[in-house]
């Protein structure tokens, strides 16, 4: 009776721990996120010298979750944000900038959440340039943070009004973290028995 009480606790505790970790490694990518991103690099001091005509964010009517720390797509999105808003600090007006986020089903059935960081900077970076750079700075750090969840990073043409887009493609969580932990929990537990 002890041991069987003990192992019963165990699980609950199990239980909860893998709650809380779906939860920590989920992120919603939503207007506030972006929102957010761009605010804090604004108020940076190099990229708050730079003085923007326009900034767009356009996040997905429906809520969108990637399997990313929050911590992570944070820094990931900083970069993005702080090289766009320098480089169109070179350029003579108009500055812009925008984010965006769009969602496709790939042929695999599987759907990829994408966020665009859009510029009016005539500069060219590819993507090569981007993961070839230090690791311990700037874009290096996207390279390395994007590794760790499959994740890919493009640059794209822009479409007249901007440039060129800078554009993160990540699977999207799909389902309530709680449950599909709970279900996975329950048939692992079904089969232990």
């Amino acid at each position: 009776p002890d041991l069987a009480r003990a192992h019963a606790k165990l699980r609950a505790f199990d239980r909860e721990l893998a709650r809380l970790a779906a939860r920590l490694v989920r992120t919603r990518v939503d207007e506030i996120l972006l929102r957010e991103v761009v605010s804090e690099v604004q108020s940076e001091y190099s990229a708050g010298m730079v003085a923007l005509d326009e900034v767009r964010i356009h996040a997905p009517s429906e809520p969108v979750d990637v399997e990313v720390f929050r911590v992570d797509l944070v820094l990931v999105l900083k970069n993005l944000v702080r090289n766009a808003i320098l480089a169109v600090g070179r350029d003579p007006a108009p500055r812009r900038l925008a984010v965006d986020v769009s969602v496709d089903v790939e042929a695999t059935g599987e759907e990829m959440v994408r966020i665009h960081v859009r510029d009016t900077s005539p500069e060219t970076i590819t993507a090569d340039a981007i993961r070839e750079r230090r690791a311990d700075r700037g874009l290096g750090l996207v390279s390395a943070a994007l590794a760790r969840y499959d994740a890919a990073i493009s640059v794209e043409p822009g479409d007249g009004e901007f440039a060129k887009a800078v554009t993160l493609r990540f699977f999207r969580a799909l389902g309530d973290a709680d449950n599909d932990n709970e279900s996975a929990l329950a048939s692992a537990e079904r089969e232990a028995a």
